[in-house]
């Protein structure tokens, strides 16, 4: 844990020397200190939500939240919160460095936060991981924001009101036989999509085209 990390990569023939500013990974916002199986990265998470064209004014919904992380980062971006504002970068301990100026600027983007325009609900079947995904969300400071709820995936509906973005991360499978058994579960998800939540937006990770085929929903 040094308070200067120095940085060396060899490639070739050639030395690349940096000061790491960051510290630990920018990917970590300090909010997730557990995880369920196959953890999405919280900066994944975000950008999925920006692909997808999501926007605040909409409603966010995941049907297979695990430790929660799209719908804290959905949370997170509607309520106007600047990323890691709640965690240090290895830059504020070299020597030089003037706390108040990044207490400073801590304090302008708490400021800044403001109540989300839209619902937030997440849910999942599990509920040893429903608990993981609401301390996360304590920790970030948006538990009042993310609605938690134990529900199968395949058997939701949208709530009332505007349409909005359905995003989730399916399991995958490893292996060969597993990623086959997994398709019936993806044609479920198919259905629940088409009867419950027409005209919503949809983002799906997917790692495998048995799935995606599966899934066969529209562009």
């Amino acid at each position: 844990d040094p308070d200067v990390r120095v940085q060396l990569r060899l490639r070739n023939e050639r030395v690349t020397v940096s000061l790491d500013a960051a510290g630990d990974s920018l990917h970590a916002r300090g909010w997730r200190t557990d995880s369920g199986p196959a953890p999405l990265r919280e900066t994944l998470a975000a950008g999925m939500l920006r692909l997808a064209g999501w926007e605040p004014s909409m409603p966010l919904i995941d049907p297979l939240c695990g430790s929660g992380t799209i719908g804290i980062e959905g949370a997170l971006i509607a309520t106007r919160c600047a990323p890691g504002l709640e965690r240090t970068f290895g830059f504020e301990r070299w020597p030089g460095q003037r706390p108040s100026m990044m207490a400073a600027i801590r304090e302008e983007a708490r400021g800044m936060l403001s109540a989300p325009p839209a619902e937030i609900i997440c849910s999942d079947q599990d509920r040893s991981v429903l608990r993981i995904a609401r301390d996360n969300a304590a920790r970030a400071a948006i538990d009042h924001v993310v609605a938690f709820h134990a529900a199968d995936a395949r058997k939701i509906s949208a709530p009332p009101g505007p349409v909005g973005l359905v995003a989730m991360n399916p399991p995958y499978g490893e292996r060969l036989g597993e990623v086959e058994a997994l398709v019936p579960f993806y044609q479920q998800i198919r259905e629940m999509l088409r009867h419950g939540f027409r005209g919503w937006r949809v983002a799906i990770l997917i790692a495998h085209e048995a799935h995606r085929d599966a899934l066969d929903l529209p562009d």
